[in-house]
């Protein structure tokens, strides 16, 4: 049996490389468990939303095409089966205008007194 004896410089250099290596092993599980995992599953609920949104997006683009060719065809004229979108839409937004927080339809504040 051969006893591996190592001097003291040997042992303290040892020591300063396990130290190193235990401090870098901790710090990248540390960094894993709070940052990179957490990111990762923002991530992919992010993906996820987006993929959504733009799947609904197109959705409501085949619906309102949809409904505005089924209006066409009951009204019987592609005209005016515009002119009924445009007053619609400007009825809507004459009345968010009208209702929105904070001001009148001229955009000055409301006062109380």
């Amino acid at each position: 049996m051969s006893t591996n004896k190592k001097s003291f410089s040997e042992l303290i250099i040892e020591l300063i490389e396990l130290t190193q290596t235990f401090f870098r092993q901790e710090l990248k599980s540390t960094i894993d468990n709070i940052v990179v995992g957490p990111l990762k599953k923002v991530g992919f609920w992010l993906a996820l939303t987006l993929v959504g949104a733009t799947l609904f997006s197109l959705a409501l683009i085949f619906l309102a095409v949809g409904a505005f060719q089924l209006l066409a065809t009951l009204v019987g004229a592609t005209w005016i089966a515009y002119l009924i979108i445009g007053a619609v839409l400007f009825l809507v937004a004459v009345l968010l205008l009208i209702l929105r927080p904070g001001g009148d339809v001229r955009g000055k504040k409301r006062s109380d007194t």
